[in-house]
């Protein structure tokens, strides 16, 4: 075996076995390659099977980065974990032979992806570990925008940050900068999700046109060399004409994130008019500058319009010029950058419940009407902006907030579900349930000039008495922005007549993941069970169905990870009939 280009020394791997291999030409964009699939006896036609999408994948990245620089394209099956040899990439069996699963076509893209970044220009030291894993995992993600659009690879991308906002400084011991890592957090969450992250936010920085040439640029200028992230920005700025000096202070070479919110606008259309951004920090003490973020106007009739502009600092005021006059804007619409919030919309056109994934919010519609209602829904993870003015004796959150925006119907009613936490991280409530459950709130404001009030009517289920988790149905829902704070809570708290029961029991909890329910109604309901995970996301939804008195039913879990849920019983009027905390071991 020889090969004709240098290679780092720790890519150079061996694999033995009783093999067998199936080569095969491939066209791809820029020229001619050979596909090897190297398994063992008996094993390979179901690798085939397995890898059926990787010309595309290849295709997928010689689009970003340039012709495929090997003399083929290789993967052969080994016992466990992965590495990115050139031309015969080691590969998991227990993977390479499950299937063409979302997992396998990760990994698979991920190690290709390596084929450029880290064999061709790798790392000078492992404090910028996030050049070559962020640059392969975002490789991942490129290949999927390839393959199945832009919808697909906005959610993978919005995944990928959710993990990295939510869980990275609890994998890794705290918030880190992603060039200087410690040592011992060389291969953590930072350096694979938040390096993908910030790969794409430097997409945004550059578009797409400019992002390519760029990084094909790092691959010919540094061709077999290793470099540091000086090194990269500086490359990178002289190559795009864009000063990345920013980019890099901001995002590379200090902790913590970024957030922004629409303070105040004053929108006359078809003319220049003001928008002032205001920028919060999460786990940081440095605004940004030079930021790139759209900004998208809503008319009355559901067109839309886009901006681009650039803000720094605590408060940037910029000057638009809307073809109308909008009825909702928001930031970030298509999450061209990865900042401290996350933003889900959805048009309903019939009755019924969606949960916005990533936004823990779960909408349920019970009347519409003929006419369709849309609606967006941003988590923020910053702090809302205003004091409780009107609320002297309450306190608001300082961590997190949600906003509604959109178009609904006057005959347009729908209930959600905000979920509290100060029981599991990333413990938004904490602060807040110091001073008992009892006490937390929803507050409610039409517009960010609004003054806070508490919301009314309302529906509280507490999980378990003090654990700190529970939720707050808002019945009545209306666009605008949400908090939790700590105040009184309404006397008035359901705006239909409760359902009585004697009992509602749960057994064993805690037990395996099936759960059997028991309880007595008083008269005849039809029950549905709702299953939320400790961040309000709804897993599952379960019709138990139609009693008059004593009745029974289960719970299945098991598929699912183990963990605290909170179940949620309802019936056909979206009355609360009882709720329940459970551990599934």
């Amino acid at each position: 075996f020889e090969m004709m280009q240098p290679v780092p020394s720790y890519l150079v791997g061996v694999a033995i076995s009783n093999y067998v291999e199936s080569s095969e030409p491939y066209e791809t964009v820029t020229g001619e390659t050979t596909i090897q699939l190297v398994a063992r006896m008996n094993t390979l036609n179901d690798m085939i099977n397995t890898f059926v999408d990787l010309g595309t994948a290849v295709d997928a990245l010689e689009s970003w980065y340039g012709p495929y620089p090997w003399e083929k394209v290789g993967y052969v099956l080994t016992p466990t974990g992965a590495m990115e040899h050139p031309t015969l990439i080691a590969y998991p069996e227990s993977i390479g032979l499950g299937g063409n699963t979302n997992g396998h076509k990760r990994l698979m893209a991920h190690e290709l992806a390596h084929c450029w970044w880290g064999d061709i220009v790798t790392l000078s030291t492992p404090s910028d570990m996030w050049f070559k894993e962020g640059n392969a995992e975002y490789g991942s993600h490129l290949f999927i925008e390839y393959l199945d659009g832009e919808e697909a690879f906005k959610n993978r991308v919005k995944s990928n940050w959710f993990t990295v906002i939510s869980s990275a400084h609890l994998d890794d011991g705290a918030y880190l900068p992603l060039s200087g890592l410690p040592f011992e957090n060389t291969y953590g969450t930072h350096t694979y999700n938040k390096g993908a992250s910030m790969i794409h936010n430097l997409r945004a920085y550059l578009g797409d046109d400019l992002f390519s040439s760029s990084m094909t640029d790092i691959l010919s200028h540094f061709e077999y060399q290793s470099i540091n992230a000086n090194q990269f920005r500086d490359r990178l700025s002289a190559t795009s004409g864009i000063d990345l000096t920013s980019f890099f202070d901001d995002w590379i070479f200090t902790p913590g994130f970024a957030g922004f919110e629409i303070n105040e606008m004053d929108i006359t259309p078809n003319q220049e008019s003001p928008v002032v951004i205001e920028q919060k920090l999460r786990a940081k003490n440095q605004f940004h500058t030079n930021v790139p973020i759209e900004i998208t106007f809503l008319a009355a009739d559901g067109n839309r319009h886009t901006e681009q502009v650039m803000v720094s600092n605590e408060l940037t005021e910029v000057m638009v010029n809307v073809p109308f006059e909008p009825v909702s804007s928001w930031l970030n619409g298509n999450h061209k950058l990865n900042i401290a919030s996350f933003g889900n919309e959805h048009t309903f056109t019939e009755v019924g419940s969606h949960t916005y994934s990533s936004v823990n919010l779960t909408v349920y519609v019970q009347e519409l009407g003929t006419e369709e209602a849309f609606m967006r829904v941003e988590h923020a993870w910053i702090p809302p902006d205003e004091p409780l003015n009107a609320l002297p004796d309450s306190r608001i959150s300082n961590t997190h907030y949600w906003k509604i925006d959109g178009i609904i119907p006057d005959t347009f009613d729908a209930s959600a579900n905000f979920f509290y936490n100060g029981f599991t991280e990333p413990k938004f409530e904490l602060d807040l349930v110091q001073n008992g459950e009892d006490s937390i709130v929803l507050v409610y404001r039409p517009t960010p000039t609004s003054e806070w009030a508490i919301y009314e009517p309302v529906v509280k289920v507490a999980g378990a008495p003090n654990d700190g988790l529970g939720l707050i149905q808002a019945r009545n829902l209306r666009l605008g922005e949400y908090a939790f704070a700590n105040g009184d809570f309404p006397l008035l708290t359901n705006s239909k007549e409760p359902v009585a029961l004697s009992h509602v029991e749960v057994f064993p909890n805690p037990g395996n993941g099936l759960f059997y329910l028991s309880g007595q109604l008083q008269d005849q309901r039809t029950l549905s069970l709702f299953v939320f995970d400790v961040n309000g996301q709804l897993i599952k939804e379960i019709p138990l169905g139609t009693f008059n008195g004593a009745w029974t039913a289960e719970a299945d879990l098991r598929t699912y990870v183990k963990g605290t849920y909170m179940l949620v019983i309802e019936d056909e009027e979206r009355n609360l009939v009882s709720s329940k905390q459970v551990v599934s071991q």
